[in-house]
């Protein structure tokens, strides 16, 4: 290629143009081509990442006909130390002389030794009541409740200690 650009009359310097315009053009293609690639990866990625995360999207957002209840948060926010208290007096009064009653003769000594249900309270986080094909003398409510709280229990059994903390419904 270079003797017939030398026979036509054509110097070096536009056989190095030519080059050079072809590995400028082939450079720049390979770098279009990776912003491609790369914009695609990140709209697949941004979908998957999306539909992982309207898993942990409250029911009112998924459903339109779920509806938000953050007022039903601050009450139970407010009524959270109540609540522990009555957990104590429910365990200590109905539980503990259930599991007893259940239990071997060995294993009587059964008992609580910590009960703290914590200072993060469950939260709502949607609720919808069904109307329709329900009896009248029925009321369907479906709450969806998330408790991931700092819950402490302690069970003390047969000189062995054992407990759960940190406990989390979802």
């Amino acid at each position: 290629m270079a003797f017939f650009l030398g026979a036509l009359g054509y110097s070096y310097f536009w056989i190095i143009v030519v080059v050079a315009l072809t590995v400028t053009k082939s450079y720049l293609w390979k770098q279009r081509e990776k912003r491609l690639i790369a914009l695609r990866t990140t709209a697949t990625r941004e979908r998957d990442v999306i539909l992982a995360q309207l898993q942990d999207l409250p029911a009112w957002v998924q459903f339109p006909d779920t509806e938000r209840v953050e007022w039903m948060n601050k009450v139970i926010h407010q009524l959270w130390p109540y609540v522990g208290e009555y957990a104590k007096v429910f365990l200590t009064d109905f539980i503990i002389p259930q599991v007893k009653a259940q239990m071997p003769s060995m294993f009587k000594n059964f008992k609580f030794t910590k009960m703290d249900m914590g200072d993060i309270p469950c939260r709502v986080g949607g609720i919808k009541v069904y109307t329709t094909n329900v009896g009248r003398d029925r009321i369907i409510v479906d709450m969806d409740v998330a408790y991931a709280g700092d819950a402490d229990f302690t069970v003390s059994c047969c000189g062995f200690t054992g407990g759960m903390n940190n406990l989390q419904v979802l």
